[in-house]
């Protein structure tokens, strides 16, 4: 039999200052109940761990697209100012008042833009 083990911190102990302050994580009270928490939530003391996601499915290009229209999301492409003419560097995901949501490496011409989104479609799941 094949048992996962999950490895618990206590704050300020571990890996939480590495991710993203939105990030959930997932809590142990007193009482060893389990719940979320954005990690800008953690306080001294506080017994946590990695949440272990479930793989969503793939989504297609048309619902990526339909995603960024209810969101009124856009992609900036940011350049290297050093090298103005050059390939794009990485790409924002902004929102409608132009403000950047998330940046991702321009390294896959073929699936930047889904890389970036994506992440973000699975927060909305989540």
């Amino acid at each position: 039999m094949n048992k996962s083990i999950t490895r618990f911190y206590v704050y300020p102990d571990g890996y939480a200052d590495k991710l993203p302050i939105s990030e959930f994580v997932w809590v142990r009270d007193k009482n060893g109940d389990i719940s979320n928490k954005r990690v800008d939530e953690l306080v001294k003391g506080d017994f946590y761990a990695e949440r272990v996601p479930s793989p969503l499915p793939p989504r297609s290009a048309d619902e990526i697209l339909e995603f960024m229209a209810k969101w009124c999301l856009g992609i900036r492409y940011v350049r290297d100012r050093e090298y103005p003419g050059s390939e794009p560097i990485k790409i924002q995901v902004i929102d409608k008042n132009n403000m950047e949501i998330c940046s991702y490496p321009y390294a896959n011409t073929k699936t930047c833009i889904r890389d970036a989104i994506e992440p973000i479609m699975d927060n909305e799941e989540l």
